[in-house]
Formats: structure tokens, C-alpha cells, sequence
């Protein structure tokens, strides 16, 4: 399971940049979305990444594919 993806230095990415699956404990919306660990930690199931064209989603995903 992915929890958490951080990338410097790649393409489009010169500063550190993170992707944190991590649920905040105000999130009550869609609790149907989150997956809820014995230790009481919840993650996120699904995650969106957009933006405007030419803004870097397409760097964030080679980056996870390399």
C-alpha cells in the first residue's frame, strides 16, 4: 500500500514534492473512501491529481513508474 511519495530533482519537480495518502482526523465526508488500520490510523483510497496543462502531472506519474 502507497502512504506516502515524495520526489525531488525529477523532470518538472526541482523542489521536494509530496504525495501523502494519510486521511486528516477532521475528515468525516466519504468515510466509506478511507481505510481505517488496527492502530486507528486511516488512509485515503483513491487520490486525484490535476492541475492546469503543462503544470506537472504527467512528471508525478513517470516518477511512481520509475
Amino acid at each position: 500500500m502507497l502512504i506516502q511519495f515524495t520526489l525531488k530533482n525529477f523532470l518538472s519537480f526541482k523542489d521536494e514534492a509530496t504525495l501523502d495518502m494519510s486521511a486528516i482526523p477532521a475528515y468525516k465526508d466519504h468515510e466509506y473512501n478511507l481505510i481505517k488500520t488496527k492502530s486507528g490510523d486511516s488512509f485515503l483510497k483513491v487520490a486525484t491529481i490535476y492541475g492546469a496543462n503543462a503544470s506537472g502531472k504527467s512528471n508525478v506519474f513517470a516518477a511512481l513508474c520509475a
